[in-house]
């Protein structure tokens, strides 16, 4: 166990808008592909953390669901935004990650209405430099000399920004006695969120955003975990959208679930998935307090 005062511990929100990078950016900095990415957008409806961990250092990487529109008047929107605004104001450094691809003027006011708002310790990232020109670059250098440019998904300059992170990182012990863990979190949560991506994947319009996962039974055997999850749905309609022709599309996805879920936990997995109707729940303050933000 490394010395008390040598030992560095903290808490870092990676936050910006949807389809900037931020859970690319988490995956990145954890070598492991932890929270779901897809190039829709809100994929992200709940705060997922991640631990990085070495001999002298502990940090807790909060990946929160993406800045949200103001047309978005959901009930399940206000408790995205909640969820965000509550991981930046219990961290000790924001991440704040820009798509570099997005119009200069946009991109500018976000970095300044976050820089009015955060007094935490700052790190204004801009994602994807590999896809623009260096004039581009050079733009928002003058803007803002501190800002970093990175590629989550080509790992540019990732490194460089653990090292920032490290440096401005109290000491402190460790929050969490999980060295050898990726998460605080368990299995039970992450199974869910593996389907989930599946299905903002594999379908289109309003279907990927009215669904959500609960995961109804996981029992680990020796030789192999059976697990039983229900896809949740609005409309009674959209439930045969959900099974496809002949129950095709639903199986599509339990397969590529079920593969991508027996490499997460390791084990051989059998898994069975259902679809329930339960109406607007996106609405309903109840299922939101029971199911998504209870964890």
């Amino acid at each position: 166990m490394p010395i008390m005062n040598q030992y560095k511990s903290g808490f870092v929100s990676i936050i910006g808008p949807s389809n900037s990078g931020k859970s690319t950016l988490m995956n990145a900095i954890l070598n492991f592909q932890l929270s779901p990415v897809t190039s829709k957008i809100q994929t992200t409806k709940e705060r997922i953390s991640g631990i990085y961990n070495n001999d002298k250092i502990q940090f807790i990487l909060y990946d929160n669901p993406g800045f949200i529109n103001k047309s978005y008047n959901k009930l399940l929107y206000k408790y995205m935004e909640r969820a965000s605004i509550s991981s930046i104001y219990n961290s000790d450094i924001i991440l704040l990650v820009i798509d570099i691809n997005n119009s200069i003027e946009c991109n500018i006011k976000i970095i300044q209405s976050i820089i009015n708002k955060v007094r935490n310790p700052l790190k204004i990232l801009l994602n994807k430099c590999d896809l623009v020109s260096q004039d581009i670059c050079d733009i928002y250098k003058k803007i803002n000399k501190d800002i970093i440019f990175i590629s989550s998904k080509k790992k540019t300059n990732i490194p460089d920004l653990i090292q920032n992170i490290i440096n401005i990182l109290p000491f402190h012990k460790p929050y969490f006695n999980l060295k050898n863990n990726i998460s605080d979190k368990n299995n039970r949560f992450f199974i869910p969120k593996i389907i989930e991506k599946y299905i903002l994947k594999s379908y289109y319009y309003e279907i990927p955003y009215s669904t959500y996962v609960l995961l109804k039974e996981f029992k680990e055997k020796e030789d192999i975990s059976i697990i039983s999850c229900e896809i949740i749905v609005e409309k009674k309609s959209q439930v045969s959208i959900i099974l496809g022709n002949k129950g095709l599309m639903l199986k599509k996805i339990a397969i590529q679930s079920r593969k991508e879920i027996e490499i997460f936990i390791g084990q051989k997995v059998y898994l069975d998935l259902f679809v329930r109707v339960i109406c607007n729940w996106r609405d309903n303050d109840n299922f939101l307090k029971t199911f998504v933000y209870n964890k």
